[in-house]
């Protein structure tokens, strides 16, 4: 037996998957993302026989067109989870208690900056750092050009 592989992982490999995407499951899991929990934490609570359900199973059931509506409702459970980060770092940010020290400032800056940007990941139209700006002519079409004028200007003395 390979004694370098983690042994969660070879009772994984010899057991098989044991985890199967049931309304229980599936409940706790849109819970743990609408509280803001990250897969692996999910995971740990849906554990079988000692062993956490590992993050990529979760997501592989989001991509998974036979698992389509429980797709949907992850995806919009992980928006909920950015707005749930954001207002985390409000926290953070508002926190008071403790002497701020620089240790704890620059903690408490990692903590926020991390959470901005998985809720940038995670909800980019709501939280992303890029805008977008369109230009559409009548009721959402093209823009019409009547007429293009061009000009030209002699600036030679």
């Amino acid at each position: 037996m390979n004694t370098n592989v983690d042994p969660r992982e070879q009772r994984y490999a010899i057991f098989g998957d044991c985890w199967h995407l049931t309304a229980d499951v599936e409940q706790a899991i849109l819970t743990g993302l609408c509280e803001g929990k990250s897969l692996a934490k999910i995971g740990e609570g849906l554990a079988v026989d000692g062993i956490p359900m590992p993050p990529w199973r979760i997501s592989s059931w989001s991509t998974d067109p036979r698992f389509a509506e429980f797709g949907e409702r992850y995806r919009a459970a992980q928006k909920v989870k950015a707005a749930v980060l954001v207002e985390e770092s409000l926290e953070i940010s508002d926190g008071e208690g403790g002497e701020d020290t620089t240790v704890r400032v620059a903690r408490d800056k990692l903590r926020v900056g991390t959470r901005h940007w998985i809720a940038a990941r995670l909800d980019p139209t709501a939280f992303g750092d890029k805008g977008s700006l369109s230009l559409t002519g009548k009721d959402g079409g093209a823009i019409a050009f009547e007429e293009v004028r061009r000009t030209i200007v002699d600036q030679t003395p």
